[in-house]
């Protein structure tokens, strides 16, 4: 049997309480907003599966929880692409992950930096690091030979560790962990955040 509820009616009786749940577990607002309305395309999906023996008030922030815990699973898989990518950017080709607080701190500064990047490197950059696709793929979907692709990921590669060594001074371990980075104080960066 159905609770015979409508997703506006869900809506009207949750939504202020899921925002606020939300923001206590997510600090950016737009973030929270995201997941919010993320929580309610789910609600409104399964809504006519909830059985009548089941709380709707649990069932709701199951998935409110559960979409939280997807928010920060997303994150997570983009700052490690990220600190692959910074990595790559500022080491050498032997050295290990990027590792630790200063690496996942590190990765986050790697965004507004990367908007300093040309589109072409950028697009080529984003596909291929931060979107898991091969460079075949990628050029694909561009509609670029590989070798160009290839090219142009090594360039905005190239391009990109410019952008941070002249923003951010970097330290590594002997075994090529990021340890430390500051902002450089006389940097040739507007966009860093870094601190």
């Amino acid at each position: 049997m159905e609770h015979g509820l409508e997703t506006a009616e869900v809506w009207r009786q949750f939504h202020e309480r899921l925002l606020s749940f939300i923001r206590r577990q997510v600090r950016n607002v737009d973030d929270a907003e995201d997941i919010l309305q993320d929580v309610f395309v789910r609600i409104h999906e399964s809504l006519r599966h909830l059985k009548e023996t089941e709380s709707i008030t649990a069932w709701v922030y199951r998935i409110a929880r559960n979409a939280v815990t997807d928010y920060y699973r997303k994150r997570a898989s983009a700052a490690k692409a990220l600190g692959k990518l910074a990595e790559d950017a500022v080491e050498d080709e032997d050295s290990s992950d990027v590792t630790g607080e200063a690496g996942i701190q590190f990765s986050r500064c790697l965004e507004p930096l990367m908007r300093e990047l040309p589109e072409q490197y950028r697009e080529a950059l984003t596909l291929t690091e931060l979107k898991g696709l091969t460079q075949n793929e990628a050029a694909q979907k561009l509609g670029l030979s590989i070798p160009g692709m290839k090219s142009r990921v090594q360039r905005g590669r190239g391009k990109l560790k410019d952008i941070i060594l002249d923003c951010c001074s970097v330290e590594f371990d002997r075994r090529g962990g990021l340890v430390e980075y500051n902002r450089r104080a006389k940097g040739g960066c507007d966009e860093c955040n870094c601190e």
